[in-house]
C-alpha cells in the first residue's frame, strides 16, 4: 500500500484482511475517481470522529494473522503517511521510536499515539502524566523535555 486513499478505501469496503480485494465495481472510471478523491480527502482529516475506527483498522491490517502486535518499522512508515503532515512533533516522535529497542508496539499504544496528538497538536501543554497514557508516550514526553 503506498497511499492514504487505498487505507481509507480497504476501510469503507470494511475489508479485514490484506490481499482480500479481488475486484471493484463502479458504473464509471469518472464516479470511481470521484470516490476515490472524496476518501483521499477523509485520510487526512484527523479529527474527523471514523478517523479512529479508520487508524484502528490500518493496526489490524498491518499485524501478521494471529498476532497482537506491528513491526515498529511499519508503524514508523504508517505513521510517516497518516499523522506526520497534520502533527508538528509527528517527526520527533518518529525520531523517538528509533532510539527505542521496541520491536512491536501493541494495539494501546497505537490507538495512544493518535489519542495523544488528537489531544496535544503542537504543544504539551494538555498533557498530564497522570492521564492513563501509555508508557510509550510518557517516556516521549519525558524524552522531548531534555533534549534541548
Amino acid at each position: 500500500m503506498t497511499d492514504v486513499e487505498l487505507l481509507v478505501f480497504v476501510w469503507k469496503c470494511q475489508i479485514k484482511q490484506s490481499g482480500t480485494i479481488t475486484a471493484v465495481r463502479a458504473d464509471s472510471l469518472s464516479y470511481l475517481k470521484t470516490r476515490l478523491n472524496a476518501l483521499r480527502d477523509f485520510g487526512r482529516d484527523t479529527f474527523q470522529n471514523d478517523f479512529r475506527n479508520f487508524f484502528r483498522l490500518v493496526f489490524d491490517l498491518t499485524k501478521e494473522p494471529g498476532a497482537r502486535n506491528i513491526d515498529a518499522n511499519d508503524v514508523i512508515w504508517f505513521l510517516n503517511l497518516l499523522l506526520t503532515p497534520h502533527f508538528r512533533w509527528m517527526p520527533r516522535f518518529i525520531e523517538f521510536l528509533g532510539t527505542k529497542q521496541q520491536k512491536f508496539l501493541n494495539l494501546d499504544q497505537w490507538m495512544g499515539i493518535l489519542e495523544f496528538w488528537k489531544k496535544n497538536p503542537n504543544s504539551f501543554d494538555n498533557y498530564n502524566p497522570e492521564d492513563p497514557w501509555p508508557v510509550l508516550i510518557d517516556e516521549f514526553v519525558t524524552w522531548t523535555r531534555q533534549k534541548p
